[in-house]
């Protein structure tokens, strides 16, 4: 039953120039993809720091990051978990002087404090650092006007609902986007003076780039810092700048929802946190830029372009979405 949208696809002039433009651009980046960091930097010697190590993906990239020996410091907002993450890496790292190469210390990335105290400890532990590995984030997983309590539109709003609904959005945009913005601000001066091989890896997701209901916050919130570290790439070209938009990953996702909604989709195929973080390690190693996990989403995002009606139909239906 798709074969004829298919053919229509591949016969449309756009779709055609579209996908020869893709493929070039693929050769292109293989043909001339920049020099591997790992050969400027060895892996031992690199300082790394990880924003958001207490769970998830950034804790298991300390870990794959610890136990190759590299320099790791691991922030975020609990120092419990941190000292947990601390412990964990200290295990995995085979180096002699492990403990002095793992570093833990309690900030929050929205704080201009805290990361600045952050970055005053890296120059007198380590004299500053080479990678910056942002993966701190907050989730939002309800359609805008259920948070401003009319649930598709049906009702008028309330000043108190309106007013609810700005604080929900400040809390995605404090966790998503002012805090990357931060932690941006603060770091690239110390990583351009200090690095070598300076690298920026921020963990976004394939909701910056392909829209989705229920997602509104979500993904505006996170487009807002993908744009904002792809612009920066083009301002500071001396430092690798990589972006990694994975898909849902398995985890508390819903944890930390600042609209205290529920996960709509099914989660059978949801990523493993450590596929997504060794992924992570392999890209800044060989300064991949943009890359989207898994490889699917490279399509949806030109269809998304092309033929939005399509995705947006297709987004729709996984996230169990009807509009009435």
């Amino acid at each position: 039953m798709f074969a004829p949208f298919w053919e229509f696809l591949f016969q449309h002039p756009y779709i055609a120039s579209a996908t020869s433009i893709l493929t070039l651009s693929a050769i292109m980046k293989y043909m001339f993809k920049p020099l591997s960091r790992v050969k400027r930097l060895s892996p031992t010697a690199e300082r790394v720091l990880i924003v958001g190590a207490t769970s998830g993906v950034g804790r298991n990239l300390a870990n794959l990051y610890a136990k190759r020996g590299t320099k790791v410091c691991i922030i975020g907002r609990r120092q419990a978990q941190l000292e947990e993450v601390r412990a964990e890496c200290i295990q995995s790292g085979d180096a002699a002087n492990i403990k002095s190469s793992i570093l833990a210390m309690a900030a929050d990335m929205t704080s201009a404090e805290d990361l600045v105290a952050v970055r005053e400890y890296l120059e007198k532990e380590w004299g500053g650092v080479d990678t910056i590995v942002v993966c701190a984030g907050v989730s939002a997983l309800r359609p805008l006007l259920d948070v401003a309590h009319s649930p598709h539109g049906k009702s008028e709003t309330s000043v108190e609902a309106v007013k609810l609904t700005g604080e929900v959005a400040q809390k995605a945009i404090s966790g998503n986007f002012t805090g990357p913005l931060l932690t941006a601000v603060t770091f690239i001066p110390q990583l351009q003076r200090t690095s070598q091989a300076p690298a920026i890896l921020l963990i976004s997701s394939v909701a910056a780039l392909i829209p989705a209901p229920s997602r509104s916050l979500y993904c505006s919130s996170k487009a807002a810092s993908l744009m904002l570290f792809r612009s920066l790439a083009i301002e500071h070209p001396s430092i690798a700048f990589n972006y990694i938009c994975p898909g849902t990953i398995e985890g508390s996702f819903r944890a930390s929802a600042v609209d205290g909604g529920d996960v709509r989709e099914a989660l059978d195929g949801a990523l493993k946190i450590e596929e997504v973080a060794s992924r992570c390690m392999r890209m800044v190693d060989h300064n991949e830029g943009l890359v989207m996990v898994p490889w699917k989403y490279t399509p949806a995002l030109w269809l998304s372009l092309l033929v939005p009606w399509f995705t947006d139909r297709k987004a729709a239906e996984k996230y169990g979405y009807t509009s009435k």
